[in-house]
């Protein structure tokens, strides 16, 4: 009763086993970003820009300790993206992007195999953005977006009553 709540009833802690003790999931990323902008008249805006990010990556758990990723690589992501000012109070946009993040996991993966060993990529993505943006100051500030979002390498961890398990989803998609 969230009128007349009842304080003290802690549920009783449980311990946990050692196979599942210990966990640690390490990630060490350097990138190198750049990004500009060049106006191509008054109305257009050409907007460019990458990263590119090397990464390092190592996870697992239990006593006695097991390691179930142990990853490195290196990705350039691009992003570019158009603008158009109509007029001052009113623009559109456009823009690809790209997108990349190490998978890891702790669980166990579906099919019998212990972690990632570099066979399982890193979860990488594509989308596409229109928006359009009205600001007159003072009086009213409105923005409207429709995206499309294609990720691959995606992981989902189920669990159960007895065990944690990791699988690739595979590509999702998400649209808006």
């Amino acid at each position: 009763n969230y009128l007349n709540p009842v304080y003290g009833q802690q549920v009783a802690g449980t311990n946990v086993s050692a196979p599942d003790s210990d966990q640690t999931d390490l990630l060490r990323s350097d990138s190198l970003f750049f990004q500009d902008a060049i106006h191509l008249t008054d109305q257009w805006i050409l907007v460019g820009g990458g990263r590119f990010q090397e990464y390092d990556q190592y996870a697992g758990k239990g006593r006695p300790f097991h390691a179930n990723t142990d990853s490195n690589g290196q990705k350039f992501v691009p992003r570019a993206g158009l603008v158009y000012r109509y007029t001052d109070q009113l623009s559109f946009y456009g823009s690809y992007t790209e997108s990349f993040k190490p998978n890891s996991i702790i669980a166990q993966l579906a099919g019998g195999s212990v972690g990632l060993d570099g066979s399982i990529a890193p979860e990488e993505a594509k989308s596409w953005e229109l928006w359009a943006k009205l600001d007159i100051p003072g009086r009213i500030t409105a923005s409207a977006a429709l995206f499309d979002i294609t990720k691959r390498n995606v992981l989902v961890t189920t669990a159960t009553a007895s065990e944690t398990v990791t699988s690739v989803a595979g590509e999702v998609h998400s649209q808006g």
